[in-house]
């Protein structure tokens, strides 16, 4: 990869330039788990959960290194542009450590970092900020999701119900709903959604579904909830081999209707809202990280036409 060039004129070439079906990585070393939207200069970034490098792709498909760690060991998580602030957010993981986790906010413009906030013994899986900039994120291996804001981090909601099963990972994904007053969080097994008020996280409750089974136990293709993400009102759930709609019926965000594709690439792990436009990375980390199988490069950002569930 080239290293990262100055964004010159983003905003047009974001403009001028169509999205694409799909952003193919060269690297095929680095093992892609996060993808995230800048959607001032059309962008996407791509988090490597093995390699320590962060990529970024233009409008016009090039790739570059946007962010190297100085320990290759490192592993890039969650990731999410708080566009407001032009801030690109991400889950730092240290495995050999215990592990232990930052988060970490790069400048989208010019990858320089802008802070670095401790999280001690975690393993943060997934980031997002509301429109207030306040940044929540998940831990794998305790039931808490974080909150970091200008005074610094603290738990912001925990309950039993996020415990992970014995030697397994908990909570995965979140997105902010698009009232901004709630929180969905995903949890990898049994595969549970949670709502948790923004105002009140002691108010947490395990979505109800109609139509498909939310999860799709006993489906090897759906080995657990990981990624999620809102395009307009429907939130969107990624798995090793489906994404799962889910359209919320009445106010807030406790039941839904869900509807089930396998139409999409195996090894999805993490979803992004583009510009209306649903993508994800297909990346291969769950299973090769869980499942113990063989990587099938290349990887890329691709494109998942929500039509896909029109007819399901």
């Amino acid at each position: 990869m080239k290293a990262l060039p100055m964004v010159v004129a983003a905003a047009a070439l974001a403009c001028e330039a169509p999205m694409r079906e799909q952003y193919v990585l060269a690297d095929r070393e680095a093992l892609p788990e996060g993808v995230a939207f800048d959607a001032g200069a059309g962008t996407f970034f791509a988090t490597a959960v093995q390699g320590g490098v962060v990529t970024r792709f233009s409008p016009l498909g090039q790739e570059a290194v946007f962010h190297r760690a100085e320990d290759p060991s490192v592993s890039f998580m969650g990731a999410h542009v708080d566009d407001e602030r032009g801030l690109l957010w991400l889950c730092e993981v240290a495995l050999t450590a215990g592990p232990r986790s930052r988060v970490l906010a790069l400048r989208v413009g010019d990858g320089r970092l802008a802070r670095a906030v401790e999280l001690g013994e975690a393993y943060c899986n997934d980031v997002v900020t509301d429109a207030k900039g306040t940044v929540y994120a998940t831990d794998s291996l305790q039931p808490r999701v974080f909150r970091v804001d200008a005074a610094g981090v603290t738990v912001f909601a925990d309950d039993p119900r996020f415990a992970p099963q014995p030697g397994g990972l908990g909570l995965t994904g979140l997105d902010v709903s698009p009232d901004g007053e709630s929180l969905l969080v995903a949890k990898l097994a049994p595969p549970t959604l949670f709502r948790v008020r923004l105002a009140d996280p002691a108010d947490v409750v395990a979505v109800q579904f109609t139509g498909d089974a939310f999860g799709m136990s006993g489906d090897p293709r759906f080995p657990g909830p990981d990624g999620v993400a809102f395009v307009s009102e429907a939130l969107y759930v990624a798995y090793d081999g489906g994404v799962q709609q889910l359209r919320f019926v009445g106010d807030g965000h406790t039941r839904a209707e869900v509807r089930t594709t396998t139409a999409v690439p195996p090894g999805l792990t993490s979803l992004v809202d583009a510009a209306g436009r649903l993508y994800a990375i297909d990346g291969d980390a769950f299973r090769v990280l869980h499942a113990q199988k063989q990587a099938d490069p290349p990887f890329a950002v691709v494109h998942i036409d929500t039509g896909l569930f029109d007819g399901a």
